[in-house]
């Protein structure tokens, strides 16, 4: 499940800067098409999380993610740019919108969180080197196909799984103060960083083809970098607890910080791969773990 979920989201949205400017379409399109995939999940999330808290989870996100499969096959045929940001963004928001049920299926499993996640980035990486090689040797609309194949495999582990506890959100006795001082604070924090990480992942793929990269390369690259945060997950138990959360936050945009001075003044392609390689993936990986990590301090869950 973890796998497919993950490898179906590198196959569509991976390359989609890429697939639209060989298309002819404009960097200011691009960034129209990605911005309204925010603004599609920012409205679904809510309504999905509605209906999580009062149907049948796992019926209600198979349904989800049999949507989006079906927008995956009808994306290859969108070619006006507004019809090819609508499917795209419903189809992307509709998947988002399942991704909170899905960690939920993580954590509270008998297996570790980081044993399953590693699983979701080897999915991710896999994903980016063979749309590479679709995208170069067959045609570029094979992504979408491969995305839908994915998300139903991924469909057939969620309907393996043990049922899904539902999830009741309590504030904790003692965290009032912490979320009225806070809370804003941090959703400031949460808002930039994703805001620059989420427009790396969307034109780093541009960038390289730019400096010269071929598509294989290209892919390559990603699937290394995804690779790379396999050791942030796999011994996160040696640093979440032991540092406090300023000094990942302090990490996480260091990290940033270096990735982005390299991007901007270093144009050398060497410099340029070992840096992404070593904070990209890295970065936002710790950042998911911490970000978990934080939210657990404003709110509890109990189960039913």
């Amino acid at each position: 499940m973890y796998f497919f979920y993950f490898f179906s989201l590198a196959v569509f949205s991976g390359y989609i800067s890429v697939y639209l400017m060989d298309k002819g379409y404009q960097s200011t399109q691009v960034s129209f098409v990605v911005s309204c995939t925010y603004i599609f999940s920012m409205i679904i999330q809510p309504i999905i999380g509605y209906l999580n808290d009062h149907y049948h989870q796992k019926r209600l996100n198979i349904l989800i993610l049999l949507l989006a499969a079906l927008l995956g096959i009808v994306f290859i045929f969108a070619k006006n740019i507004y019809m090819i940001a609508f499917i795209y963004s419903f189809a992307l928001g509709l998947f988002n919108a399942a991704n909170p049920v899905i960690e939920s299926m993580a954590t509270s499993s008998s297996f570790s969180y980081g044993k399953i996640r590693i699983w979701g980035t080897i999915g991710y990486a896999v994903a980016s080197k063979l749309s590479g090689i679709i995208y170069e040797n067959i045609i570029p609309e094979a992504m979408y196909i491969f995305f839908t194949i994915g998300l139903v495999i991924c469909i057939v582990g969620i309907y393996g799984t043990n049922d899904i506890k539902q999830i009741v959100i309590q504030k904790k006795e003692n965290s009032s103060n912490l979320f009225k001082k806070n809370f804003i604070i941090y959703l400031i924090i949460v808002f930039l960083f994703y805001g620059i990480t989420n427009t790396n992942t969307t034109y780093l793929p541009a960038m390289y083809q730019d400096i010269g990269f071929s598509m294989t390369i290209t892919s390559s690259i990603i699937s290394i970098l995804t690779l790379s945060e396999i050791p942030v997950i796999f011994f996160s138990n040696h640093y979440m607890n032991q540092m406090s959360n300023k000094q990942l936050l302090k990490l996480c945009f260091s990290l940033l910080l270096i990735q982005f001075f390299t991007y901007s003044f270093l144009h050398l392609p060497f410099i340029i791969i070992i840096v992404s390689i070593c904070t990209k993936a890295v970065s936002t990986m710790l950042f998911i773990m911490l970000n978990l990590k934080i939210v657990s301090t404003i709110v509890e869950k109990n189960t039913k």
